[in-house]
């Protein structure tokens, strides 16, 4: 995704992001899930405003925490180390 993010195909991403995150929370593999919503909201947020990409960044960590978090049972610990910290991390 960073590619599509640098080259300023901020909607595409956001989207793509979505559908490979649904497929990972379906199968219950909540780790992968995790990291790839936080990895992708905050290469989206680090992009700015420009066309949405701040937007589509905010959208896929509010799915980060209504999907993955509440599916998975987790709590926001604000722990560096482990999930729960990088989501935390790629919201600010």
């Amino acid at each position: 995704m960073e590619p599509a993010i640098a080259s300023g195909a901020y909607y595409e991403a956001h989207q793509q992001l979505r559908v490979i995150a649904a497929r990972y929370i379906k199968q219950a593999n909540y780790d992968a899930a995790a990291e790839l919503l936080a990895g992708g909201a905050t290469a989206l947020l680090r992009a700015g405003s420009q066309q949405g990409a701040s937007a589509s960044g905010g959208d896929l960590a509010i799915m980060l925490v209504i999907e993955v978090y509440t599916k998975a049972g987790w709590e926001i610990t604000g722990n560096d180390d482990d999930t729960e910290g990088r989501a935390r991390k790629s919201k600010s």
